[in-house]
């Protein structure tokens, strides 16, 4: 979802092969992390190409990473951080623009 609305290309309907009763209980037997990064690796390359000319998106990385896949990430993405800082430092860093 951006400012504008919901990017072309970015909604992804996933049909369970299970039960309907399980699947309004828990999705995450359909929505594995595997299937998550796959769907990501898709979506945010379209937030970055919807981002407005000279402008950055505003991408967070879940605390839920690595230090050293975040530190991956944002090297992938241009962005060159001190990998000395904690994790929580490279975050907030991130967040103010550097």
């Amino acid at each position: 979802m951006t400012e504008s609305g919901i990017l072309p290309g970015s909604i992804d309907v996933i049909v369970s092969g299970r039960p309907a009763d399980e699947q309004v209980i828990d999705y995450h037997k359909t929505m594995t992390a595997e299937s998550y990064g796959q769907y990501m690796d898709v979506v945010l390359p379209l937030i970055v190409a919807a981002c407005p000319t000279g402008r950055r998106p505003v991408l967070v990385a879940a605390n839920a990473w690595k230090k050293g896949d975040i530190v991956t990430w944002l090297a992938d993405q241009g962005v060159v951080v001190d990998e000395e800082q904690t994790k929580e430092a490279i975050g907030d860093a991130e967040i103010r623009g550097r």
